[in-house]
């Protein structure tokens, strides 16, 4: 089969998962836990995110409230259009399950739509697939095992979404598409437990995909910023690999903040307030 990456022209979303230079991109799911941030501080928080060199901006929740989260990220990131760091693309992550969704998608500026291959099957999937090239919309598929690797390029969408619910399976899935068939984003949940994301970043890197997307990163809080400006740097450290070898070395450096919730103490290891306060 034809690899869908030199069939298809890559649009701002496919483009923006690969770097030149092999550095990881991080991009973040936006998915504000209480309420909603009011128009300012949701355009600070574009601009912010855009100048700590988040590759693409992924929003979730309720169709309606996520279309106006759209519309205000994307009208942010459009202001930025000439300039370095150039825009954002922002993605309509309530995985649309029928084209008829598509339009107001495209009414609020999004540049790619989301679609969950085992919900909407492989027809449904390949029609909302043509419908939005037609309307200049990119598409990504996920898909949560290998099973599924050939019904989604059969479909031929613009990335596909690693969505597996475990580091195996995503691994396996990672090294079955290869390098050259799609562009590939996989999923990693964020602010886990003793900075345990860095090592699950590292072997979907050793396995072939170096574009992440991180799960719950923002949700309208103070950390939202301070956690993406971590993981750009921490999933691209020189020293990221040596120090995953390193056993033990996590947990002793988080306890060292134990008494100072929040502190930085360097790119391996981070206590998160949110997190602290979920447990409770």
């Amino acid at each position: 089969m034809q690899s869908i990456s030199s069939a298809k022209k890559p649009g701002p979303l496919a483009k923006c998962l690969k770097k030149s230079t092999g550095a990881t991109t991080v991009s973040v799911e936006f998915l504000p836990a209480d309420g909603e941030l009011n128009e300012v501080r949701l355009s600070s928080l574009s601009m912010q995110l855009r100048k700590a060199k988040t590759a693409s901006i992924w929003v979730t929740k309720d169709k309606p409230a996520a279309l106006m989260r759209v519309k205000l990220l994307a009208e942010e990131q459009m202001q930025a259009k000439g300039s370095f760091p150039g825009p954002c693309p922002v993605v309509y992550n309530s995985k649309v399950a029928d084209p008829s969704e598509l339009e107001a998608a495209v009414s609020v500026g999004a540049s790619a739509v989301t679609i969950s291959l085992g919900d909407v099957g492989v027809e449904k999937t390949q029609e909302i697939v043509n419908t939005a090239a037609q309307l200049g919309l990119e598409t990504v598929v996920g898909i949560r095992s290998t099973d599924q690797i050939d019904e989604m390029l059969k479909c031929e969408p613009d990335v596909a979404l690693v969505a597996a619910q475990d580091i195996e399976e995503t691994v396996a899935i990672i090294k079955a598409l290869g390098a050259d068939k799609i562009p590939m984003i996989a999923q990693v949940e964020a602010m886990q437990k003793d900075a345990r994301e860095r090592d699950t970043v590292q072997r979907i890197k050793e396995a072939g995909c170096k574009a992440i997307l991180l799960r719950g990163a923002c949700v309208g809080d103070s950390e939202d910023l301070e956690y993406t400006k971590w993981a750009v740097e921490a999933f691209n450290s020189k020293l990221s690999k040596e120090f995953g070898k390193m056993t033990g070395m996590t947990v002793s450096m988080t306890d060292m903040t134990r008494d100072s919730p929040g502190a930085i103490t360097g790119v391996h290891s981070r206590i998160w307030k949110r997190k602290q306060l979920e447990d409770l």
